[in-house]
């Protein structure tokens, strides 16, 4: 085995990958594709629920904090 997939492998987090798989196919749906392509849909999500955050703040219908391990540049 190549010194690329040890290092994957060791590394490897099967209930973190299957959350994203799971959110993954949730946006599939959610957003009706139906090309069969994945591509673009976190980048749309991000998007759109940017929006969606940013007017319940001003509503003030949502107050959001930081995890104490974020750090902001």
């Amino acid at each position: 085995m190549g010194t690329h997939y040890e290092s994957l492998l060791q590394n490897w987090d099967a209930s973190e990958e299957q959350k994203r798989s799971d959110f993954l196919e949730y946006l599939y749906e959610f957003y009706e594709v139906t090309d069969g392509l994945y591509t673009g849909l976190w980048s749309a999500f991000c998007v759109d629920i940017g929006f969606v955050t940013r007017d319940l703040i001003l509503e003030g219908n949502l107050k959001c904090t930081l995890a104490d391990d974020v750090e902001v540049n």
